[in-house]
């Protein structure tokens, strides 16, 4: 009667799972729990180095905005501002307002550059940590599983 209720289940997707042969050596308690700490270990190893590499992007983004001389930055608002004083007050006010709008910009972007720069350092020695946890937890696989189920036991890089 069971089997004919899982058969009725499993027409819908909701049979339940088969319980793992017990002598399958794939199947040891040891063998489990050291590639659950791997696969542990490299997903929060994965995540670090994917948030790394977007703050490596954001960081180059506000680095070439930092990049800009603010003599040059400075000069071209300036010149904004005279033309706009030529042309009418209206427009004046709005160059002024540009010109205080750009140098916040460029002053924000060396802020946040530095922020990234203090988040970027506090990440490294995570990911580190998280690549010697997969190093670690390799090493288990080998010793507690065959080598027909070992799984993936290369160690991660993270490529910025």
């Amino acid at each position: 009667m069971g089997d004919f209720i899982n058969w009725v289940l499993g027409l819908f997707g909701a049979a339940p799972e088969p319980e793992p042969d017990p002598a399958d050596p794939c199947n040891a308690p040891a063998c489990v729990n050291a590639k659950n700490k791997v696969a542990t270990a490299r997903g929060k190893f994965n995540r670090i180095c994917t948030g790394l590499k977007s703050l490596n992007v954001v960081a180059g983004a506000l680095a070439s905005v930092v990049k800009s001389p603010i003599w040059v930055l400075v000069v071209v608002l300036v010149v904004v501002a005279l033309i706009g004083a030529l042309i009418g007050s209206t427009i004046a006010g709005v160059a002024g307002l540009l010109a205080v709008v750009v140098l916040a910009i460029w002053g924000i972007s060396w802020f946040l550059l530095l922020v990234i720069g203090k988040m970027t350092e506090a990440l490294v020695p995570e990911l580190l940590k998280q690549q010697k946890a997969v190093t670690d937890g390799v090493a288990d696989v080998i010793a507690n599983c065959p080598q027909n189920c070992q799984g993936d036991v290369s160690t991660p890089q993270c490529d910025l």
